[in-house]
């Protein structure tokens, strides 16, 4: 293998190694990774959980309102909408005040779908938070949720 003579091997310091930025990326691949072989079996993706979900906590809203809510780009939502609709968990609606657009909405199916899933799970968080106290959990929960919806935070945006 020929060497890059631009590169320089320098020590890498464990704390450049395990930056913040890191841990908390390698937590939510290795958290995603075990999230999607539980609800597999349901019928499910993370990806369709997560709209499902979205459309539970702000109701009816456009593919686009989903999309940038979801933090995901236009043509991903469409294939995830085209997914949940043909199993009956969604439907494309006329919005009421505007008939050129549509609305996506959870069916009744899809919010037992969604009931079943959040049920079948709820054991997961506390096997992947086994090595953290209680009191660390809620301190977590109340840094992360900081992190994202906190003012100035990454998807402060979407808070509401």
């Amino acid at each position: 293998m020929a060497e890059n003579k631009d590169y320089k091997r320098e020590a890498i310091t464990m704390d450049q190694m395990m930056s913040t930025g890191y841990l908390l990326s390698r937590a939510g691949r290795i958290i995603h990774e075990k999230f999607e072989r539980a609800i597999e079996p349901m019928g499910l993706r993370a990806r369709h959980f997560g709209l499902l979900i979205c459309l539970r906590n702000y109701g009816p809203l456009s593919q686009s309102e989903a999309a940038k809510k979801m933090s995901i780009d236009k043509s991903t939502i469409v294939a995830i909408v085209d997914d949940l609709e043909k199993w009956d968990l969604v439907e494309r609606k006329r919005n009421i005040k505007d008939r050129r657009l549509y609305d996506l909405t959870l069916t009744k199916d899809g919010i037992e779908k969604l009931h079943n899933v959040i049920h079948g799970v709820e054991g997961l968080a506390k096997e992947w938070m086994k090595p953290l106290s209680q009191k660390e959990i809620e301190k977590l929960y109340e840094l992360l949720s900081r992190l994202l919806f906190g003012t100035d935070g990454l998807l402060a945006e979407f808070k509401s």
